[in-house]
């Protein structure tokens, strides 16, 4: 299981839990329906953190760990992603996370975008 933090085309922060990322953040960036209802009316555009999780369990926990912060601490979450067990004082177990590193999170988000912008190139020649 993962958990993330995308960032919006408004600025706002939108946390998640995916056991396939890929499928979850290209429906998210392609406003499919298998996405969230905020992410439809708000664009994706980037990926600003990534966590591994032991299990569905310890993904929802600190997904609603991150959901109940203040815009101020999720930032300063994001300065310091790697321990979010640090961040959150005994509340979640540091053994059920692990920090993907920035160049993965970079790859993954490159691919979805760009399978977004080839689908769109499609779509283009289809129409004309």
């Amino acid at each position: 299981m993962y958990v993330y933090i995308i960032e919006c085309e408004c600025g706002q922060l939108y946390t998640g839990i995916a056991a396939d990322i890929e499928k979850r953040l290209t429906a998210h960036y392609q406003k499919r329906k298998e996405g969230a209802r905020y992410t439809k009316s708000h664009q994706m555009i980037d990926l600003r953190a990534l966590w591994t999780a032991a299990d569905k369990a310890a993904a929802s926990r600190l997904e609603y760990r991150i959901k109940q912060l203040v815009r101020a601490d999720k930032l300063r979450l994001l300065d310091a992603p790697t321990h979010p067990e640090r961040f959150f004082a005994g509340k979640i177990n540091e053994n059920d996370y692990k920090y993907v590193a920035v160049s993965v999170q970079r790859e993954i988000f490159n691919k979805i975008t760009d399978k977004g912008v080839n689908d769109v190139k499609r779509l283009n020649e289809e129409i004309q």
